[in-house]
Protein backbone atom coordinates (compact mmCIF):
# COMPACT_ATOMS: atom_id res chain seq x y z
CA UNK A 1 0.00 0.00 0.00
CA UNK A 2 2.70 2.48 0.99
CA UNK A 3 4.28 2.17 -2.46
CA UNK A 4 1.16 3.81 -3.95
CA UNK A 5 2.12 7.13 -2.38
CA UNK A 6 5.36 8.82 -3.46
CA UNK A 7 6.80 10.66 -0.45
CA UNK A 8 8.79 13.87 -0.62
CA UNK A 9 8.56 14.22 3.16
CA UNK A 10 11.73 14.56 5.27
CA UNK A 11 12.75 11.33 7.01
CA UNK A 12 11.48 12.49 10.39
CA UNK A 13 10.31 15.48 12.40
CA UNK A 14 13.90 16.48 13.24
CA UNK A 15 15.52 16.07 9.84
CA UNK A 16 15.67 19.80 9.03
CA UNK A 17 16.37 20.99 12.58
CA UNK A 18 20.09 21.46 12.03
CA UNK A 19 19.54 23.58 8.93
CA UNK A 20 17.04 25.82 10.70
CA UNK A 21 19.28 26.16 13.73
CA UNK A 22 22.29 27.17 11.65
CA UNK A 23 20.17 29.68 9.78
CA UNK A 24 18.97 31.30 12.99
CA UNK A 25 22.38 31.41 14.62
CA UNK A 26 23.88 33.04 11.52
CA UNK A 27 21.11 35.61 11.31
CA UNK A 28 21.46 39.25 12.25
CA UNK A 29 18.97 38.95 15.07
CA UNK A 30 21.07 36.47 17.07
CA UNK A 31 24.22 38.53 16.42
CA UNK A 32 22.58 41.78 17.55
CA UNK A 33 21.19 40.18 20.71
CA UNK A 34 24.57 38.66 21.60
CA UNK A 35 26.62 41.82 20.93
CA UNK A 36 24.25 44.23 22.64
CA UNK A 37 23.50 41.88 25.52
CA UNK A 38 27.19 41.17 26.10
CA UNK A 39 27.99 44.88 26.08
CA UNK A 40 25.29 45.49 28.69
CA UNK A 41 26.58 42.62 30.85
CA UNK A 42 30.17 43.89 30.67
CA UNK A 43 29.08 47.43 31.45
CA UNK A 44 26.93 46.28 34.37
CA UNK A 45 29.77 44.16 35.74
CA UNK A 46 32.20 47.04 35.50
CA UNK A 47 29.76 49.40 37.20
CA UNK A 48 29.14 46.93 40.04
CA UNK A 49 32.78 46.00 40.31
CA UNK A 50 31.93 42.34 39.65
CA UNK A 51 34.36 40.73 37.19
CA UNK A 52 32.36 37.50 37.34
CA UNK A 53 29.34 39.29 35.84
CA UNK A 54 31.54 40.67 33.08
CA UNK A 55 32.83 37.16 32.27
CA UNK A 56 29.72 35.06 32.87
CA UNK A 57 27.20 37.43 31.28
CA UNK A 58 28.21 36.85 27.64
CA UNK A 59 28.56 33.09 28.26
CA UNK A 60 25.07 32.83 29.79
CA UNK A 61 23.64 34.94 26.98
CA UNK A 62 25.27 32.74 24.36
CA UNK A 63 23.83 29.61 25.97
CA UNK A 64 20.39 31.19 26.10
CA UNK A 65 20.59 32.06 22.40
CA UNK A 66 21.56 28.45 21.63
CA UNK A 67 18.64 27.04 23.65
CA UNK A 68 16.12 29.38 22.02
CA UNK A 69 17.52 28.62 18.56
CA UNK A 70 17.33 24.86 19.23
CA UNK A 71 13.68 24.81 20.30
CA UNK A 72 12.65 27.25 17.56
CA UNK A 73 14.42 25.12 14.95
CA UNK A 74 12.86 21.97 16.39
CA UNK A 75 9.36 23.40 16.02
CA UNK A 76 10.13 24.52 12.49
CA UNK A 77 11.47 21.08 11.57
CA UNK A 78 8.31 19.46 12.90
CA UNK A 79 6.26 21.83 10.73
CA UNK A 80 8.39 20.90 7.70
CA UNK A 81 7.79 17.19 8.30
CA UNK A 82 4.07 17.13 9.04
CA UNK A 83 3.09 19.75 6.46
CA UNK A 84 5.04 17.84 3.79
CA UNK A 85 3.41 14.58 4.89
CA UNK A 86 -0.03 16.17 4.56
CA UNK A 87 0.86 17.43 1.10
CA UNK A 88 2.06 13.99 0.01
CA UNK A 89 -1.16 12.41 1.30
CA UNK A 90 -3.35 15.02 -0.39
CA UNK A 91 -4.61 16.38 2.94
CA UNK A 92 -5.02 19.88 4.34
CA UNK A 93 -2.66 20.81 7.17
CA UNK A 94 -3.23 22.80 10.37
CA UNK A 95 -0.78 23.28 13.22
CA UNK A 96 -3.62 22.87 15.73
CA UNK A 97 -7.34 22.24 15.44
CA UNK A 98 -10.36 21.11 17.40
CA UNK A 99 -11.64 17.58 16.79
CA UNK A 100 -15.07 16.44 17.92
CA UNK A 101 -14.95 13.69 20.59
CA UNK A 102 -16.73 11.12 18.43
CA UNK A 103 -15.03 8.17 20.11
CA UNK A 104 -14.22 7.51 23.78
CA UNK A 105 -10.49 8.08 23.32
CA UNK A 106 -11.04 11.44 21.61
CA UNK A 107 -13.15 12.57 24.57
CA UNK A 108 -10.88 11.22 27.31
CA UNK A 109 -9.27 13.17 30.13
CA UNK A 110 -9.69 16.69 31.45
CA UNK A 111 -7.97 18.55 28.61
CA UNK A 112 -7.33 17.58 25.00
CA UNK A 113 -5.06 19.01 22.30
CA UNK A 114 -4.57 18.10 18.65
CA UNK A 115 -1.39 19.15 16.87
CA UNK A 116 -0.18 18.81 13.26
CA UNK A 117 -3.71 18.03 12.13
CA UNK A 118 -4.29 16.70 8.61
CA UNK A 119 -7.75 16.50 7.09
CA UNK A 120 -9.17 15.42 3.77
CA UNK A 121 -10.49 12.53 1.68
CA UNK A 122 -9.33 8.99 2.43
CA UNK A 123 -9.08 6.94 -0.74
CA UNK A 124 -10.50 3.80 0.83
CA UNK A 125 -13.79 2.10 1.55
CA UNK A 126 -16.68 4.53 1.44
CA UNK A 127 -17.41 7.15 -1.17
CA UNK A 128 -16.55 10.59 0.14
CA UNK A 129 -14.88 9.25 3.26
CA UNK A 130 -12.89 11.85 5.20
CA UNK A 131 -10.00 11.21 7.56
CA UNK A 132 -8.43 13.31 10.31
CA UNK A 133 -4.83 12.47 11.21
CA UNK A 134 -3.27 14.17 14.22
CA UNK A 135 -0.91 14.02 17.15
CA UNK A 136 -3.33 13.80 20.05
CA UNK A 137 -2.67 14.43 23.73
CA UNK A 138 -5.10 14.29 26.60
CA UNK A 139 -4.35 15.24 30.18
CA UNK A 140 -5.70 13.85 33.43
CA UNK A 141 -5.57 16.01 36.55
CA UNK A 142 -5.22 14.44 40.00
CA UNK A 143 -5.22 16.10 43.39
CA UNK A 144 -2.82 14.87 46.07
CA UNK A 145 -1.55 16.06 49.44
CA UNK A 146 2.04 17.18 49.80
CA UNK A 147 3.43 18.83 52.93
CA UNK A 148 -0.10 19.41 54.18
CA UNK A 149 -1.20 21.17 50.99
CA UNK A 150 -3.42 20.06 48.13
CA UNK A 151 -1.47 20.00 44.89
CA UNK A 152 -2.52 19.19 41.35
CA UNK A 153 -0.68 16.48 39.40
CA UNK A 154 -1.10 16.34 35.64
CA UNK A 155 -0.45 13.25 33.49
CA UNK A 156 -0.08 13.48 29.72
CA UNK A 157 -1.21 10.65 27.46
CA UNK A 158 -0.01 10.86 23.87
CA UNK A 159 -1.35 9.12 20.76
CA UNK A 160 -1.20 9.37 16.99
CA UNK A 161 -4.73 8.99 15.64
CA UNK A 162 -6.54 8.50 12.34
CA UNK A 163 -10.24 9.26 12.66
CA UNK A 164 -12.36 8.04 9.74
CA UNK A 165 -15.96 8.99 9.04
CA UNK A 166 -17.83 5.65 9.03
CA UNK A 167 -21.44 6.71 9.56
CA UNK A 168 -22.66 3.74 7.51
CA UNK A 169 -21.39 1.40 10.23
CA UNK A 170 -23.34 3.01 13.07
CA UNK A 171 -26.31 0.64 13.05
CA UNK A 172 -24.28 -2.54 12.63
CA UNK A 173 -21.52 -1.74 15.14
CA UNK A 174 -22.57 -0.07 18.40
CA UNK A 175 -19.18 -0.19 20.08
CA UNK A 176 -16.07 -2.23 19.22
CA UNK A 177 -12.73 -1.58 20.93
CA UNK A 178 -9.42 -3.19 20.04
CA UNK A 179 -6.55 -2.32 22.37
CA UNK A 180 -3.11 -3.65 23.06
CA UNK A 181 -3.16 -6.29 25.75
CA UNK A 182 -2.25 -4.90 29.16
CA UNK A 183 1.13 -6.05 30.37
CA UNK A 184 3.06 -5.20 27.20
CA UNK A 185 5.96 -2.80 27.65
CA UNK A 186 4.00 0.00 26.01
CA UNK A 187 0.82 -0.48 28.05
CA UNK A 188 -1.80 2.24 27.80
CA UNK A 189 -1.73 3.37 31.43
CA UNK A 190 -4.90 5.38 32.11
CA UNK A 191 -8.03 3.47 31.08
CA UNK A 192 -10.50 5.83 29.43
CA UNK A 193 -12.95 2.93 28.96
CA UNK A 194 -13.04 2.01 32.66
CA UNK A 195 -16.55 3.40 33.20
CA UNK A 196 -18.01 1.79 30.09
CA UNK A 197 -19.60 -1.69 30.56
CA UNK A 198 -17.72 -3.90 28.11
CA UNK A 199 -17.27 -7.60 27.55
CA UNK A 200 -14.48 -9.49 25.87
CA UNK A 201 -14.74 -11.24 22.52
CA UNK A 202 -12.15 -13.93 21.86
CA UNK A 203 -10.72 -15.25 18.61
CA UNK A 204 -9.02 -18.53 17.77
CA UNK A 205 -5.65 -16.86 17.10
CA UNK A 206 -3.20 -17.26 19.98
CA UNK A 207 -0.93 -14.56 18.52
CA UNK A 208 -3.84 -12.13 18.34
CA UNK A 209 -5.00 -12.95 21.89
CA UNK A 210 -1.49 -12.40 23.23
CA UNK A 211 -1.21 -9.01 21.53
CA UNK A 212 -4.72 -7.56 21.83
CA UNK A 213 -7.88 -7.26 23.88
CA UNK A 214 -11.05 -7.14 21.77
CA UNK A 215 -14.05 -5.76 23.68
CA UNK A 216 -17.58 -4.72 22.75
CA UNK A 217 -20.52 -2.96 24.39
CA UNK A 218 -23.18 -5.13 25.99
CA UNK A 219 -25.73 -4.87 23.16
CA UNK A 220 -23.26 -5.56 20.34
CA UNK A 221 -23.97 -8.64 18.18
CA UNK A 222 -20.95 -10.96 18.52
CA UNK A 223 -21.55 -12.58 15.11
CA UNK A 224 -21.14 -9.23 13.36
CA UNK A 225 -17.88 -8.63 15.22
CA UNK A 226 -16.54 -12.07 14.29
CA UNK A 227 -17.47 -11.47 10.67
CA UNK A 228 -15.58 -8.18 10.70
CA UNK A 229 -12.55 -9.71 12.42
CA UNK A 230 -12.07 -12.47 9.90
CA UNK A 231 -9.08 -14.82 10.23
CA UNK A 232 -7.17 -12.86 7.59
CA UNK A 233 -7.72 -9.55 9.44
CA UNK A 234 -6.86 -11.12 12.80
CA UNK A 235 -3.60 -12.52 11.42
CA UNK A 236 -2.76 -9.21 9.74
CA UNK A 237 -3.26 -7.30 12.99
CA UNK A 238 -1.26 -9.82 15.00
CA UNK A 239 1.69 -9.53 12.62
CA UNK A 240 1.55 -5.77 12.07
CA UNK A 241 4.73 -4.09 13.37
CA UNK A 242 2.82 -1.13 14.86
CA UNK A 243 0.14 -3.16 16.68
CA UNK A 244 -2.53 -0.62 15.61
CA UNK A 245 -5.57 -0.25 17.86
CA UNK A 246 -9.09 0.84 16.95
CA UNK A 247 -12.38 2.14 18.23
CA UNK A 248 -15.57 1.75 16.20
CA UNK A 249 -18.23 3.86 17.87
CA UNK A 250 -20.88 6.42 16.92
CA UNK A 251 -20.13 6.15 13.20
CA UNK A 252 -16.42 6.78 13.68
CA UNK A 253 -13.54 4.43 13.02
CA UNK A 254 -10.56 5.56 15.07
CA UNK A 255 -7.24 3.86 14.33
CA UNK A 256 -4.44 4.81 16.71
CA UNK A 257 -1.18 3.92 18.40
CA UNK A 258 0.21 5.20 21.70
CA UNK A 259 2.84 7.93 21.37
CA UNK A 260 3.46 10.69 18.84
CA UNK A 261 4.88 9.28 15.60
CA UNK A 262 7.76 11.42 14.34
CA UNK A 263 9.14 9.49 11.36
CA UNK A 264 7.82 8.89 7.87
CA UNK A 265 8.03 5.08 7.95
CA UNK A 266 5.92 4.57 11.06
CA UNK A 267 3.55 7.35 10.03
CA UNK A 268 2.83 5.63 6.72
CA UNK A 269 2.35 2.29 8.48
CA UNK A 270 -0.39 3.86 10.60
CA UNK A 271 -1.98 5.69 7.68
CA UNK A 272 -2.03 2.53 5.56
CA UNK A 273 -3.44 0.58 8.51
CA UNK A 274 -6.31 3.08 8.65
CA UNK A 275 -6.89 2.68 4.92
CA UNK A 276 -6.80 -1.10 5.17
CA UNK A 277 -9.19 -1.25 8.12
CA UNK A 278 -11.56 1.17 6.41
CA UNK A 279 -11.62 -1.02 3.31
CA UNK A 280 -12.26 -4.10 5.46
CA UNK A 281 -15.14 -2.37 7.23
CA UNK A 282 -16.63 -1.18 3.94
CA UNK A 283 -16.44 -4.68 2.50
CA UNK A 284 -18.12 -6.13 5.58
CA UNK A 285 -20.96 -3.62 5.32
CA UNK A 286 -21.37 -4.30 1.60
CA UNK A 287 -21.54 -8.05 2.25
CA UNK A 288 -24.13 -7.52 4.99
CA UNK A 289 -26.20 -5.32 2.69
CA UNK A 290 -26.16 -7.90 -0.10
CA UNK A 291 -26.75 -10.83 2.24
CA UNK A 292 -23.38 -12.44 1.49
CA UNK A 293 -21.87 -14.08 4.56
CA UNK A 294 -18.32 -13.00 5.27
CA UNK A 295 -16.18 -16.02 6.19
CA UNK A 296 -15.48 -16.31 9.90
Amino acid sequence: MAAEIALTTPADAHATRGRHMRSRLRGRGAAYVFVIGSAIAVAAGAYLGQPIVMAAGPVALGLAILVVAFFTADRRAAFDFYSAMARDLGLDYHRTASVLPLSPLLGAGDRRTFEHVMHGPLDAGFAGTDVIVALYTYETHHEHFENGKVRMHTERHEFTVCSVDAAAAMRRFRGVFLRRRQGLLDHLGHDWLADMPLRRVHTESMAFEEAYELSVVEDQDDLRVRQLFSPSLVNWLAEHPLRPCLELRAGTLLVYVPGHIEDAGHFMWLYEAARGLTRRLARDLADAESGVATPV
